[in-house]
């Protein structure tokens, strides 16, 4: 991921999907968008400006860890459990 390929997917993906689904449900008002703290996030200043009735704010960091269980040490587990399931395939 890039922040260019973001943007590209929060101004081509996102938004034009977000405005047909509120006109199916008869929505109005502002959407806000929350996102974690990764560095291939373009910034605030650069997403918010692409459509007014459209916001972005990130998560201060280090707290995806505590609202997010799979940051909570699984993936590191699975990804151990994987290495160590393939090299024991590999020696045998």
């Amino acid at each position: 991921m890039t922040a260019e390929i973001f943007k590209d997917w929060y101004e081509n993906k996102f938004i034009p999907n977000v405005k047909v689904h509120r006109e199916k449900q008869h929505k109005t008002g502002k959407v806000l968008l929350i996102l974690d703290n990764a560095p291939t996030h373009p910034s605030v200043e650069v997403l918010n400006a692409i459509d007014e009735n459209f916001e972005v704010q990130f998560l201060p960091p280090h707290v995806t860890a505590i609202i997010q269980p799979m940051d909570q040490g699984i993936i590191e587990k699975m990804k151990k459990g994987y290495r160590k399931n393939l090299l024991h395939r590999l020696l045998l």
